[in-house]
């Protein structure tokens, strides 16, 4: 009788880890991002209009317009909307409509993938912040970098004259345009060894040749339909070739560079501003306080 009571123990164990892996499954599908509360925060973003967010990468829901913390493995797109985040290490990235971005890294080195669309973003020059599209590769000069920042508080940013201010521009065929407002960029193609040095006042367009990696596959599948429309992509021709294109000398009474100029810049700290207001009105419905590092 022992031995039939022992053999019956021993054939349920493998159905009672079937069963507790099956539970565990179905628990992490249903637990709210807010669980991830105790995770450390890749900063903060806010949304207008039907701008999504999804946390774990895998379900959608709206952007609000207060802040919402944000972590390594979010995934937002813009849909007919507008999206600004602001990252620990004082990123700040502006989502223009039809644009589909993931989130990786660290706090102190934040990685944005730019699946498709356009971004205006402002990087202080210590950052060590990433951007990474089909093509190319983008990040700060290591000569302005000087020392890592600490964390920044979300509520603490501060404009320099000394960050990087420009707009990066993905079209539905993974060629992508870094137009530099202010500051210096290095980048780096995917299919080429060599380094481009991106200085303020100058575009640069560098096609995709060949198809992406995996992570930009997954990435794009998650676009809405109309996302990786040509309307959001290169100004300039894909020849294959990298072009590179000086920007016109900004004279008084021009106007017009001097207008995408301060457009970029006013728009960029602002979202600094409205993260910063956002977060105050989050301390008191349980999401991450703007004081916490």
């Amino acid at each position: 009788m022992r031995t039939t009571c022992h053999n019956r123990l021993f054939l349920t164990r493998p159905a009672q880890v079937t069963l507790i892996s099956f539970l565990a499954w179905n628990l992490a599908a249903v637990i709210p991002p807010s669980a991830r509360a105790a995770e450390p925060t890749l900063g903060l973003a806010t949304g207008l209009q039907d701008a999504q967010v999804a946390i774990d990468g895998r379900q959608w829901t709206t952007l609000p317009a207060s802040s919402s913390p944000i972590y390594g493995g979010t995934m937002l797109r813009s849909g007919k909307g507008t999206a600004s985040l602001l990252l620990k290490d004082g990123t700040q990235l502006e989502l223009r409509p039809q644009t589909l971005i993931g989130l990786a890294g660290s706090r102190t080195a934040p990685v944005v993938k730019i699946a498709v669309g356009q971004v205006l973003f402002r990087i202080p020059n210590s950052s060590g912040s990433v951007f990474i599209t089909p093509s190319v590769r983008y990040q700060t000069e290591p000569g302005s970098a000087g020392n890592r920042p600490a964390v920044l508080k979300a509520n603490s940013t501060t404009l320099s004259t000394s960050d990087s201010v420009g707009t990066i521009v993905v079209n539905a065929r993974g060629g992508s345009r870094l137009s530099l407002e202010q500051g210096g960029m290095l980048a780096r193609s995917a299919n080429d060894p060599g380094i481009h040095v991106v200085k303020a006042g100058q575009s640069v367009y560098i096609p995709q040749v060949g198809a992406p990696d995996h992570d930009f596959g997954v990435l794009l599948a998650q676009a809405i339909p109309g996302d990786a429309a040509d309307e959001t992509g290169s100004t300039g021709t894909d020849t294959g070739n990298t072009e590179t294109e000086e920007a016109p000398v900004v004279e008084t009474g021009s106007g017009t560079r001097a207008e995408t100029v301060t457009g970029v810049l006013v728009g960029l700290g602002a979202i600094g501003l409205g993260v910063g207001l956002g977060v105050s009105e989050s301390g008191n419905n349980g999401k991450a306080s703007p004081s916490t590092p």
